[in-house]
């Protein structure tokens, strides 16, 4: 089944014989698969799959992974590696051999500025603010979100929101509130929300959607919004989400696995933005550092981190870095005179309170242990904690 989808040149009225700048093809299920300027030129989507048409001949364009997009032209194939900010705008992208090729600031509402940039875009680079398409065919510099096109130079949608009667206090027309700072609007749906309070008790607001949005109660007994993360299902039936690499107050340690190593479930992420508040609240010095967690498809991670173990699976355990007394952003040992006790029991309570009710650490030389951890063989250098079993609240 084709529709086909004609965005016009609008520059204030449409006029008789105005030309039709981009043709859109759909799926019956919404999804996109053509999009084509009027000589016919534009780009085929199969899945992962993007295709480049020139006049009805189509030759495979790229591809996207986890991290970015496999890029080809010819016979070369370039990985591009998509680096994010919190609202999953690519801010930078480098190639195979990790030098920067393009670099990226945006406005708020997400129009690209050069002030300062040392990197030009990429030609083949089309993914922008909120990691959305920007439509180059027909010249639209438009962004595809799927349900709607968006135009960062105004900060409008070309069409309502679907759900502006829910905030009829603003233009049916505008973007995330007016606020895109921390919001994103993937699809002009409502998002699940996770309201997260400090005693360990979290929330949930369902709205039956792929995407959570997380908020955590701070100290003022305010919520601020710290993530909203897409969720994709296991062939098991498993939802997940890929908790950030780095926010206030944490950030990953190691290589990255091939298949994602950083996937856990909403809940576990709820639980983790808890527990890294408390941890902040009480000494922002600290810098919580999150190793394995699970695979994207639910697994165990890969090789990087030696396959961590079975129980890496279905996004429930994680590894967590200990701290070091001069918070330095590297390894310690129970043994060492670095490794911070009070620091460390400390992280120990917090997870404990968000619902991580087994924690795996290790005897140092004297015997002394982490209260409410199990010593556990080669757990001298991070803690595991396992055994999730939060207090979940749903509206």
């Amino acid at each position: 089944m084709q529709i086909s989808y004609n965005i016009l040149n609008l520059p204030q009225t449409v006029t008789q014989g105005e030309a039709v700048k981009a043709t859109y093809g759909w799926f019956a299920d919404g999804s996109k698969y053509s999009v084509q300027d009027a000589q016919g030129n534009g780009y085929c989507y199969i899945g992962s799959l993007i295709y480049s048409t020139t006049a009805g001949a189509a030759v495979l364009e790229s591809t996207d992974f986890s991290g970015g997009r496999i890029v080809l032209s010819g016979n070369t194939q370039t990985i591009h590696y998509h680096h994010k900010d919190h609202l999953g705008s690519v801010r930078a992208i480098t190639n195979n051999s990790g030098a920067v090729i393009e670099q990226n600031a945006y406005y708020p509402f997400g129009g690209r500025h050069t002030f300062g940039q040392t990197y030009a875009q990429t030609a083949s680079n089309r993914y922008k603010f909120n990691g959305k398409e920007l439509q180059t065919t027909g010249n639209l510099s438009l962004l595809d979100y799927g349900a709607r096109m968006y135009d960062a130079k105004i900060a409008r949608w070309l069409v309502q929101d679907p759900l502006a009667e829910k905030y009829y206090p603003f233009s049916a027309y505008n973007y995330c509130v007016n606020n895109p700072m921390i919001y994103v609007d993937p699809d002009g749906k409502a998002t699940n929300v996770w309201w997260i309070n400090q005693d360990g008790k979290m929330i949930l607001e369902l709205n039956n959607n792929n995407y959570d949005d997380f908020y955590i109660q701070k100290s003022d007994s305010e919520y601020i919004h710290v993530a909203t993360l897409s969720k994709n299902k296991t062939k098991d039936g498993v939802e997940l989400v890929e908790f950030p690499k780095k926010g206030n107050g944490f950030s990953r340690y190691g290589e990255e696995d091939n298949g994602g190593d950083h996937y856990v479930q909403p809940s576990t992420a709820a639980a983790l933005f808890g527990a890294i508040n408390m941890i902040t609240e009480a000494d922002n010095s600290i810098i919580v550092q999150f190793g394995d967690m699970s695979a994207a498809d639910g697994g165990q991670p890969g090789t990087a981190h030696a396959k961590g173990t079975t129980s890496h699976v279905n996004g429930t355990n994680v590894d967590v870095r200990y701290i070091r007394s001069d918070r330095k952003p590297e390894g310690v040992t129970v043994f060492d005179n670095a490794f911070d006790k009070t620091a460390n029991q400390l992280m120990v309570d917090s997870f404990s309170t968000f619902g991580f009710r087994d924690q795996l650490s290790y005897k140092n030389s004297s015997g002394w242990l982490l209260k409410n951890t199990r010593h556990y063989k080669n757990h001298h250098h991070h803690l595991h904690i396992q055994r999730f079993n939060p207090k979940i609240y749903t509206k």
